[in-house]
């Protein structure tokens, strides 16, 4: 299977540059902080998104994705100049590969299968 991580797939759109952002960009930039970016690729998702389509809490996405039972990613920026960004901007933030979650899902509810 191809790494759906790739640094040159492309995770959303940047109305302020009015281009698309690649994931290398995602992480270096910290693009997740930014009010301009919008994420148009339907097969990554925010931890809140997976709370919500698994009906679990944070921590437990947290461990089916440091554990591999998911595909996952933390994407981690500590902006420079960091006077730029707002304290309570998060600085990490983790993504979660759609996919991988629902056939999880499946497979946890139809165990026999």
């Amino acid at each position: 299977m191809k790494d759906p991580f790739d640094p040159w797939n492309i995770i959303g759109y940047c109305s302020f540059h009015e281009r698309e952002v690649a994931f290398h960009e995602f992480h270096f930039k910290g693009c997740w902080k930014c009010r301009y970016f919008e994420r148009t690729n339907e097969n990554f998702i925010y931890t809140g998104e997976a709370e919500r389509i698994a009906g679990v809490s944070y921590r437990t996405i947290l461990r089916w994705a440091r554990s591999g039972k998911i595909i996952a990613k933390l994407f981690d920026c500590r902006p420079i100049p960091p006077w730029r960004y707002p304290p309570e901007a998060p600085f990490k933030v983790w993504l979660i590969y759609r996919p991988s979650l629902e056939r999880f899902i499946k497979e946890r509810s139809h165990p026999d299968k």
